[in-house]
């Protein structure tokens, strides 16, 4: 809890150095007559008002908005963009129009968790499926792969915070199964050892599309 706390100060304070670097492109971009300089300031505000809006995400989880499908996933595989096995995720989805009331960011980390773990689990000739189907009113994501799985004794204890099979501080699939409960979404797992595994999250479809 003191961690969680000494990280929530932590970003919060980060808003103070941006607001800055924001005001000081504005002004610079205002009185520079050169184009590339004003292009250059340009980029750095849009950046800034992104990394604004990923703190607001981070620090209040309850802060949510509507996003499409498909720029869900497009926002997900660029920051996979630079893993060695980026090549072995194949993506589908039919329901790209299809929205998701969520914390972008936040589900976002979910879902790369999720990722990551698939592919710390195969080999050179792995692969790892993500597909995304709508029925009923629900939208329902699988991430599969064809890994070493987990074993019996093990898949129970997946989602307590501190428990991994890997040298790591094992709460990520606890910060998986908050998250996805956070929005009112449900969680299943299949795994077996050599046999891989497949998770399944179901969420409710948005109202509307913005």
């Amino acid at each position: 809890a003191r961690t969680t706390q000494e990280i929530q100060s932590l970003v919060h304070d980060l808003k103070t150095p941006l607001t800055s670097v924001q005001a000081l492109a504005s002004i610079s971009e205002m009185i520079s007559n050169d184009e590339k300089i004003k292009l250059y300031m340009e980029k750095i505000i849009e950046s800034v008002d992104s990394l604004n809006t990923m703190i607001s995400q981070i620090l209040y989880e309850n802060s949510k908005t509507n996003i499409q499908t498909e720029d869900l996933f497009e926002y997900v595989l660029s920051q996979l963009a630079s893993h060695k096995n980026k090549s072995k995720i194949k993506y589908y989805n039919n329901f790209k129009d299809k929205s998701l009331y969520i914390n972008k960011i936040r589900f976002s980390r979910a879902i790369i968790n999720i990722i990551n773990n698939s592919l710390d689990a195969i080999d050179k000739n792995g692969s790892i499926k993500i597909s995304v189907i709508s029925q009923h009113g629900k939208i329902t994501i699988i991430i599969e792969d064809n890994g070493i799985g987990i074993d019996e004794e093990n898949l129970d204890k997946i989602w307590e915070a501190g428990f991994s099979t890997k040298k790591s501080t094992g709460l990520g699939l606890s910060f998986v199964e908050g998250v996805i409960h956070n929005h009112k979404g449900t969680l299943d797992i299949f795994s077996a050892k050599n046999q891989g595994t497949k998770l399944t999250i179901t969420l409710p479809e948005a109202e509307y599309n913005e």
